[in-house]
């Protein structure tokens, strides 16, 4: 039989079906050409599969959950859930569910006893009778159906909000079921627990990104990290305190970018969120509405003072007025050491030409962080932060790729293209050539003048002239600085 099987249907013993087979799984409509294949598959395993599905199904329309307690050589035994006591898992005490216990600290009646029989198949003894509770939806289990059929959404990119949507679409007057009560909680838990969260290789933090580490140390040719150091470990050349982390990640686009763009200054946020930081100290520290306002202000006050002799009688002011009530005391201590010793760092008097102001490319790169990528919410973990600054960094690179492939007007080309277009309506009186490549102009309002010097050339022709007045001379308006005489 195997010799005709192998020359004539060019089966093997490990490909035992076909689509002429007599011998057909009613289950599944797979033929076999013996019977002894059939009944290999429909062994346990395949059987087993059959079991859950009836289980799911007996639990979904007793509105109960079976547990699995025990196997035998045979046998499995499966009890309500709802039986026996409850453990906690930890030495600390825990608030209770507003639902209740799910255990009865006692025995129900109803149990399933699972029975393997010689020939292949199972019996099942089913006990449906609840004794001691009652039948309550929100302490049954979402089955394991349930749960594979949530993952299998989630893996598909649909959203958590639309999944629910489905779920709630599917409510009718008469049939009210657990998966009802799946929250966006409950979706979170199951991705958790099936391990979707594609920046979390360990449940522990710091584990989780030592694996991402290990992984990108395989391929040192797009190895993002440049730079680590862990709690507890000194950095050669660096004085870095031992319960710091730092990671110092570039990708290679950012790398070819310093290389062209960044040779001479590389631009560093130190102070963002100064706001948060002093308002969250004051929550923290002081915990009064009203005196917590009061205080705000009066370091408003402080922080935007652009003299520097007004702002250090303000910043006395402000730290005397911390000592007077007992509820600011701990806030003065904090910052006194913390934002004092800094003044540089956030006074508006000290940072003078810096540029400061609500509209600068790292506060918008914060908040495009924080709520697309970060989704507006708090962030804990550093794996979480690392794989989506690494995000960030690559749909910056495919922006920055399609801007120069497909062309981009921006605002700022607007406004050069505008300035580039009054520049030609300007009268040749209202130009004067100073020395090569320098002119003076006059402006439009008749009394202000600018001096223009040429930096480089931005157009193909080298024949630009500013006298001219031609359209050469409008581009080197775009390449030039331009500063108040």
């Amino acid at each position: 039989m195997k010799r005709h099987m192998k020359r004539k249907h060019n089966l093997n013993s490990n490909n035992v079906t076909s689509q002429k087979g007599k011998c057909l799984c009613n289950e599944c409509d797979r033929q076999f050409y013996r019977i002894k294949d059939l009944r290999e598959h429909l062994s346990p395993p395949f059987q087993t599969t059959k079991f859950e599905s009836w289980k799911a199904e007996v639990e979904e329309k007793e509105g109960c959950s079976f547990k699995h307690l025990s196997t035998g050589q045979k046998v499995e035994y499966f009890q309500c859930n709802r039986g026996g006591s409850y453990r906690p898992r930890r030495s600390g005490k825990r608030r209770q569910k507003s639902q209740g216990r799910c255990k009865i600290e006692k025995n129900c009646t109803s149990s399933m006893l699972l029975k393997y029989e010689d020939d292949g198949t199972m019996t099942v003894d089913v006990c449906y009778t609840h004794y001691g509770h009652e039948i309550e939806l929100q302490h049954v289990w979402l089955s394991k159906t349930k749960r594979q059929q949530l993952v299998a959404k989630m893996q598909q990119g649909v959203p958590r909000e639309r999944i629910l949507n489905d779920i709630r679409e599917g409510v009718t007057k008469d049939q009210f079921l657990r998966e009802h009560l799946v929250e966006k909680k409950d979706l979170f838990n199951i991705q958790s627990a099936f391990g979707l969260k594609d920046y979390q290789r360990h449940q522990n933090d710091l584990d989780s990104v030592l694996a991402w580490i290990t992984e990108w140390n395989q391929s040192p040719d797009t190895n993002p990290i440049l730079l680590q150091n862990f709690q507890d470990s000194c950095l050669d050349g660096y004085d870095l305190p031992k319960e710091d982390i730092v990671l110092v990640i570039q990708s290679l686009f950012q790398k070819s970018m310093l290389e062209k763009f960044g040779a001479s200054d590389v631009c560093c946020d130190s102070i963002h969120g100064t706001n948060g930081e002093v308002t969250k100290e004051l929550r923290k520290k002081i915990g009064g509405l009203q005196t917590e306002v009061e205080v705000y202000k009066m370091f408003r006050t402080v922080l935007e003072q652009t003299s520097e002799t007004l702002f250090e009688e303000s910043l006395r002011g402000f730290i005397r007025r911390l000592s007077l009530p007992s509820k600011t005391a701990s806030f003065r201590k904090y910052f006194e050491q913390e934002w004092v010793s800094r003044k540089q760092e956030w006074a508006y008097c000290l940072r003078v030409g810096l540029g400061i102001n609500t509209n600068m490319f790292v506060e918008a790169f914060h908040k495009v962080f924080k709520y697309q990528y970060l989704k507006g919410k708090s962030n804990k973990r550093l794996g979480n932060l690392l794989l989506n600054l690494l995000k960030y960094v690559r749909d910056k690179t495919f922006d920055r790729l399609i801007k120069l492939t497909k062309g981009k007007v921006t605002s700022r080309l607007s406004v050069i293209h505008e300035r580039h277009l009054r520049s030609l309506t300007l009268p040749t009186a209202s130009v004067e050539v100073e020395e090569d490549d320098t002119w003076e102009v006059l402006g439009q309002d008749g009394i202000s003048r600018y001096k223009v010097s040429k930096l480089m050339s931005a157009c193909k022709e080298q024949t630009a002239s500013l006298s001219a007045l031609s359209v050469e001379s409008a581009c080197i308006f775009m390449s030039a600085i331009v500063r108040t005489v």
